[in-house]
């Protein structure tokens, strides 16, 4: 990323977040294919039509905006990674989540 886009996106301290699981782990393979599938949603055509039906009931006002769809997207990759088709939830919590997401950060501490 260049540095002129860094100085606009001041908003958030992560403007491009992206999935990234912890060393070591592995998922299954309907994981992998719900990941593939998952690439790019809100930037899709399906995602448009869901923000357009909450809109007509009055659930939204507008489309979110760039920086919290990019989150999403990351964020989809994460619970598509950890979920458990068997037991039917993601076996992960949120802040674990955030954090493999680059959504949030941990000190050595292991504080937020």
């Amino acid at each position: 990323m260049t540095d002129l886009q860094q100085t606009y996106y001041r908003q958030v301290k992560n403007p491009n977040p992206v999935f990234t699981p912890r060393e070591g782990a592995g998922t299954l393979k309907f994981c992998e294919k719900l990941m593939e599938k998952a690439v790019g949603f809100t930037s899709r055509f399906d995602f448009a039509i869901h923000v357009a039906h909450a809109r007509s009931k009055g659930l939204r006002r507008r489309m979110p905006p760039v920086l919290r769809r990019r989150a999403i997207d990351a964020l989809l990759q994460g619970l598509c990674f950890h979920y458990d088709p068997l037991a039917n939830r993601v076996q992960c919590s949120i802040t674990t989540l955030a954090i493999e997401c680059g959504l949030a950060t941990e000190s050595a501490a292991g504080k937020l």
